[in-house]
C-alpha cells in the first residue's frame, strides 16, 4: 500500500468518527441557540414557547402507532 492511502476499514473508522464529532458540535449549537433565543424572551413569552413545545411533543405522540400484542398462550 502507498504511503497516505488508506484502507476501507480505516475509511469507515475515520467516516464514523467525523460524522460522531460532528453531531456533537451540531447538538452544542442547537443547544446553546436555543437558550440564547430562550434568554432573550420575557418570563410570559418564555411560558407561551415552552407550552407550545409541550403541545407540539403531545401531537407527535398522539400520531404514533400503539399496538398491544396479546400473547397467544394466554388465551
Amino acid at each position: 500500500m502507498k504511503k497516505g492511502e488508506l484502507t476501507v476499514e480505516q475509511g469507515k473508522a475515520l467516516n464514523e468518527e467525523l460524522s460522531r464529532k460532528a453531531k456533537e458540535v451540531i447538538d452544542g449549537t442547537s443547544d446553546d441557540a436555543l437558550k440564547a433565543k430562550m434568554e432573550a424572551m420575557s418570563p410570559d413569552q418564555r411560558a407561551a414557547y415552552a407550552a407550545k413545545v409541550a403541545k407540539m411533543a403531545a401531537d407527535i405522540e398522539a400520531e404514533t402507532v400503539k399496538v398491544e400484542v396479546k400473547d397467544a398462550d394466554a388465551e
